[in-house]
């Protein structure tokens, strides 16, 4: 028992004093002790307007989180809407193409590309079943894309303009002079 209370003793006359020393101050209307609660007041409140001006610092990390993460997902949104409106562009230029052309067209997607150096290739989700054959020409609005080399029955190989082994007929303006284009990878 002695123990606990070596330990303990200066803990409690610490208590004791402290409560005492509230009890004086909170009963005892004299000027002094009402200048000592207004300087208690003064200091307690600027170590308060700290731990305020703390809890508002993270709250505004808190809220820059929140701004970053929804900054991200809209981000993300133009982007989608940037790729959406940019396929717009290209569908309505295949239709304005549909229009202005005097033979049958038939829209196909690339499902492959074979870019390397001069021997670049396509392959498009078009075949036989579609009714494609070898040496048809594979056009976009901007004009000649290439050749169909290899028709399977859903899928057809296309020999583009920029493979050095590709070459097409073509006039010369304005003397119309026929001749053959054609690229030799340099």
């Amino acid at each position: 028992m002695n123990r606990i209370w070596e330990r303990t003793r200066d803990w409690v006359l610490l208590s004791v004093l402290i409560v005492s020393s509230l009890v004086v101050m909170l009963t005892v209307n004299e000027d002094m002790l009402r200048g000592l609660r207004a300087r208690s007041l003064e200091a307690t409140a600027s170590i308060e307007s700290l731990f305020a001006g703390l809890g508002r610092y993270v709250r505004a990390l808190d809220e820059n989180e929140v701004l970053r993460t929804q900054n991200i997902d809209l981000a993300n949104q133009v982007a989608l809407m940037r790729s959406a409106q940019a396929e717009n562009q290209r569908l309505e230029a295949l239709l304005g193409l549909a229009d202005t052309l005097s033979y049958e067209v038939l829209a196909a997607r690339v499902s492959s590309k074979d870019i390397t150096s001069e021997r670049n290739f396509l392959t498009i989700d078009v075949g036989r079943d579609d009714g494609v054959e070898a040496n048809m020409a594979v056009i976009n609005p901007s004009g000649i894309v290439g050749k169909v080399t290899l028709v399977g029955n859903e899928y057809s190989q296309v020999l583009t303009y920029l493979n050095a082994d590709f070459f097409a007929s073509a006039s010369v303006l304005p003397s119309l002079t026929d001749g053959i284009v054609r690229w030799d990878g340099r």
